[in-house]
């Protein structure tokens, strides 16, 4: 049977980079915190809720936050690698 760890590189079933060059990436299930998601290169710092977003690279206050490869945000506080990061955002501008 085949997974996404086994036909896209950067691929973990429980977590979808939607864009190489999203920031975030989408939990496809309820991920606990400290997970490791090996293949995206990453552990989670949050306990990460189906369909929310975790956070591929370290924001700074400021910084896009980009899914589907377009800027969904900005962070309005520091997001760190692997938290969540659906309460962090302001609307794009």
């Amino acid at each position: 049977m085949s997974t996404n760890r086994d036909t896209a590189p950067g691929a973990d079933r429980r977590a979808l980079l939607l864009n190489p060059n999203d920031t975030v990436v989408v939990a496809t299930e309820d991920i606990g915190a400290g997970l490791s998601l090996e293949a995206l290169g990453l552990v989670t710092v949050d306990r990460i809720a189906q369909g929310h977003k975790i956070a591929r690279h370290a924001h700074s206050v400021g910084d896009p936050v980009i899914r589907y490869g377009q800027m969904i945000g900005r962070a309005w506080v520091p997001i760190a690698v692997g938290a969540v990061s659906y309460i962090h955002l302001t609307l794009p501008t």
